[in-house]
């Protein structure tokens, strides 16, 4: 063997000389790869994908229905913008993350969609239906400045510490039930008697403030409030407290057991009253007790006849009136007809007829561009019309009232979407809604999904804000 021979083994002196052909060789063979894949791409017949919109959703995991039914739902989006031309011509391809609704995995799921494929970031993320997901993978998209729209998350701190204007909900805030509430009352029992009880815990009283609150901003004066104490079998004291203020609806903030108990000795006394609780009481309990709607705007009962029985539960894209054939489509599907599914669907719609209008008026499209369009006027969607506020919340109802019966809750009526107002004294991340007491009564359609929402597995373990009551169910 040649001293040569020997030095290149030893020294590898002919490997580091041979190395840049070789590379050479590789890119040449690289880029005569990617040049078939584009003539592929571009071959005559086959549209060309121009715009990716990426999901972000738990495929695999403990959540993994709620993920293919949003999968499912963002790819018939996306078919039928392409079948109908796609934005302006150019059509639209998806790219899918796996975020198994879980923090750190959304984590890197959000850095690889922030960072690109093909030297491209997406138009659009939707999904992350997990509060603590969504929260987090907000921060990646706002510093990467890509457009993101969670369909689920209840959780007030997505939009209340927004981490950027690309960041938005489509869902409602779990932070207004006390407002909401409050604005029903106002509206339903406009010059009638109301009652507030609580069972003085920090979450019950926090309510009763939000409620007064909405009260306030109704025009209605304050109304009498009493304490109970958890836990007791006998409240005929609170009962008669209530007869002698002659209440014609009592709201309770508490606990299923205790709102049962208070609700038979009502009904067991005087002329009761109608009675709505907090959602915290959706329980086996109250379903038992709860005997029927409350016809908005009834004239008071005469003596004897019972009250009616309601739940304050949230409002969900589940609940919209259009949301029907594409819940049917993915039950057909053997898919679950979810609240998150829908609303992926309706964001993609809002998203691509935001880029439609701001393409009437300007040259360059972005995800800042199309953010304030999202928030400048709204768009039609299979939940209806869709818009955003300046915090990035969608002007959606976040609760409605709903009465038990066959099995399922049923919505008495909704309270009108929210807007970007704060209220004095009930918090920073309380919000009145746009019309005081505003209602929609709607026939008694059954509200889909698992009849308790606060068993809803999509409830995130993330701490409620302190200026929030503090609830014994994790927020979603």
């Amino acid at each position: 063997m040649s001293r040569l021979s020997n030095r290149t083994k030893s020294t590898g002196e002919g490997w580091r000389r041979r190395r840049p052909f070789t590379l050479w060789r590789r890119r040449i063979k690289a880029v005569a790869t990617i040049a078939v894949g584009l003539t592929a791409t571009l071959a005559p017949g086959t549209p060309r994908a121009e715009m990716t919109i990426a999901v972000a959703a738990p495929l695999t995991g403990a959540q993994a229905a709620e993920g293919a039914a949003i999968k499912a739902a963002a790819e018939w989006a996306l078919a039928e913008i392409n079948v109908g031309g796609g934005i302006d011509g150019e059509k639209l391809e998806l790219t899918i993350a796996d975020d198994q609704c879980l923090q750190g995995r959304a984590i890197e799921a959000a850095t690889q969609l922030a960072a690109g494929s093909r030297g491209r970031r997406p138009a659009l993320v939707v999904g992350h239906p997990c509060a603590a997901s969504a929260i987090a993978a907000a921060r990646i998209y706002a510093d990467a400045g890509v457009l993101f729209i969670a369909t689920a998350p209840r959780h007030p701190d997505l939009t209340a510490k927004r981490a950027g204007k690309t960041i938005f909900r489509l869902a409602g805030r779990d932070d207004i039930q006390g407002m909401a509430t409050g604005n029903f009352l106002a509206a339903a029992y406009q010059g009638r008697r109301i009652a507030l009880v609580h069972d003085r815990t920090r979450y019950a009283r926090g309510l009763v403030d939000q409620v007064k609150a909405g009260l306030a901003a109704s025009g209605q004066p304050t109304p009498p409030e009493f304490g109970i104490v958890a836990s007791e079998k006998d409240y005929s004291a609170t009962v008669s407290a209530l007869a002698a203020v002659k209440a014609d609806v009592v709201y309770f903030a508490g606990f299923p057991t205790e709102a049962a108990t208070l609700w038979t000795q009502l009904n067991g006394s005087f002329s009761a009253p109608d009675f709505v609780g907090a959602d915290a009481i959706a329980d086996a309990a109250v379903q038992r007790a709860s005997v029927g709607p409350v016809l908005i705007g009834q004239t008071p009962r005469e003596g004897g006849a019972p009250g009616k029985f309601m739940v304050v539960l949230p409002y969900t894209a589940l609940d919209a009136t259009g949301a029907g054939p594409l819940a049917a489509r993915l039950s057909s599907a053997g898919l679950a007809p979810s609240a998150s599914a829908i609303a992926a669907y309706a964001a993609i719609e809002s998203w691509a007829a935001a880029v439609r209008d701001l393409r009437t008026t300007s040259v360059v499209i972005d995800a800042a561009g199309t953010a304030g369009r999202l928030e400048a006027k709204p768009f039609p969607t299979v939940i209806g019309s869709v818009a955003f506020d300046a915090s990035g919340d969608a002007r959606l109802p976040s609760f409605g009232v709903a009465y038990y019966a066959e099995g399922q809750w049923r919505t008495v009526a909704v309270v009108a979407p929210v807007n970007t107002n704060r209220t004095a004294g009930v918090g920073p991340q309380t919000r009145a809604p746009d019309t005081a007491g505003t209602l929609r009564a709607q026939s008694p359609a059954a509200i889909k999904g698992p009849p308790l929402p606060v068993a809803n597995p999509r409830r995130a373990s993330l701490p409620s804000p302190v200026s929030t009551p503090k609830s014994p169910h994790p927020v979603r």
